[in-house]
């Protein structure tokens, strides 16, 4: 029987931004995979995450799926942000969420503030 082995996921927030990182391994490229997603790939071509232009993106499951062969964990793994990172955050509360979050802050001019 083969144990199972632990995926650490990481969620990143920059701004107007969202990273998934599923290996912590140096960003080489990115390729579009969608409108509004990019997969990052390491030096060797292979898949260490995604970028999306905002946490409310969804996800294209079966084009990482097809084009990317990812393996079944992160697949798995991923698939708990259906139908995107927002949802999910908003879904689980970030008390619930095992995984690392790193939330860095947005400049003003990129604010939308109410006026008082």
């Amino acid at each position: 029987m083969m144990s199972a082995m632990s995926l650490t996921m990481s969620v990143i927030i920059r701004g107007r931004d969202a990273v998934l990182m599923w290996e912590p391994r140096r960003k080489a490229s990115a390729q579009l995979v969608s409108r509004d997603v990019h997969v990052l790939l390491d030096d060797a071509g292979t898949a260490i995450g995604i970028e999306l232009d905002s946490p409310e993106a969804e996800i294209p499951f079966s084009e990482l799926r097809d084009a990317y062969r990812l393996p079944d964990d992160v697949l798995d793994a991923l698939q708990r942000f259906e139908p995107s990172i927002g949802a999910f955050l908003r879904r689980e509360g970030a008390a619930n969420v095992m995984m690392s979050v790193s939330v860095f802050p947005v400049p003003a001019d990129e604010m939308a503030l109410p006026p008082y």
